[in-house]
């Protein structure tokens, strides 16, 4: 007698879809089209010359499909808002490998030449080892939290996309990234959250410098939850960090990712939309399997993910 296995509600959430299930969606969709095409040809009063355009210009055809397909199945997921978290156990060690701050402000003037400084007076604080973190309680007990030195983006391109593709470029020049969003840059594709750019905007004002020294946490606050989940938890204080961002820090320490039992990282501060113009319902992700990829996901909670956040708070000492 066979082992009865049950597969729950929370794990099929966090499982690929299989080939049955893509025979099976497909099987649905083909009978949809053959039932609604005659009819929507008759509707419109279809004639032999539109229809011959249309065979004529096949693949635009196909492609509005396409197009169309994907808006329906982008405002089906809409329909039901993913506010849900499973159980994650997936982290990732910080080595002391770290690079202080003064390493990754070489590093970064070397990466971008143009940029300016940091804060002065905040980089001799954390040199002096005088910084007291954001007093946002933490989550959980191995909740990392860090000094990054992020540039912002409009030090490294005109527009947020156009920095974030140059940022994605780097990455895969230094370090083989496969980039799933390549050629899907610009803000019809790609754009911040509100509460990101204000975040920034508002650092940016206050430390009066290209360079942003920001407080961080790189996922496991946040890990297991869904999107929205995440980004509805977060402190007033907090706030999601996006592609440019999380692709700064990986430029600065790719041990941060590099195995594929490394938590994966959620970039809930940007939206994303794998069509044109929106809906914006997918999120960027920084995954590791055979090595470093950034591709977009649709929203669910997934315990191999964990959204990375940045803390909006005045510097503190402990003097």
């Amino acid at each position: 007698m066979g082992v009865q296995t049950t597969v729950t509600k929370e794990k099929m959430m966090t499982q690929r879809i299989t080939s049955g299930q893509i025979a099976q969606l497909s099987q649905m969709a083909e009978s949809a089209v053959r039932k609604a095409i005659p009819e929507v040809f008759v509707s419109m009063s279809i004639t032999q010359t539109d229809a011959q355009y249309l065979v004529e210009h096949g693949k635009d055809f196909q492609e509005y499909c396409v197009t169309i397909f994907t808006k329906a199945l982008l405002d089906l997921f809409d329909k039901n808002v993913v506010d849900t978290e499973v159980l994650s156990k997936n982290g990732y060690l910080m080595h002391k490998g770290v690079p202080s701050i003064e390493a990754q402000l070489d590093i970064l003037h070397t990466l971008f030449p143009q940029i300016g400084k940091a804060n002065a007076e905040i980089v001799k604080k954390i040199q002096e080892g005088h910084i007291v973190y954001s007093d946002i309680p933490l989550r959980v007990p191995s909740e990392d939290r860090g000094v990054w030195a992020i540039p912002h983006w409009s030090k490294i391109g005109n527009s947020y996309p156009e920095a974030l593709e140059k940022v994605l470029s780097l990455l895969e020049k230094t370090q083989g990234t496969a980039n799933y969003l390549k050629e899907r840059y610009g803000y019809e594709y790609i754009r911040e959250t509100e509460q990101k750019k204000q975040a920034m905007t508002l650092l940016l004002y206050q430390q009066q410098s290209d360079i942003i020294l920001l407080q961080t946490q790189l996922g496991i606050r946040h890990r297991g939850m869904s999107i929205y989940r995440a980004n509805k938890s977060m402190d007033t204080h907090e706030f999601g960090l996006g592609a440019y961002e999380v692709g700064i820090i990986l430029l600065l320490y790719p041990e941060r990712l590099e195995k594929s039992t490394d938590l994966w990282i959620d970039c809930s501060g940007d939206e994303f939309s794998p069509i044109a113009g929106g809906p914006f319902k997918a999120t960027p992700l920084f995954k590791m399997i055979h090595n470093l990829t950034i591709r977009a996901r649709f929203d669910s909670a997934n315990e191999t993910c964990g959204a990375a956040s940045g803390f909006v708070n005045s510097w503190k000492w402990d003097f």
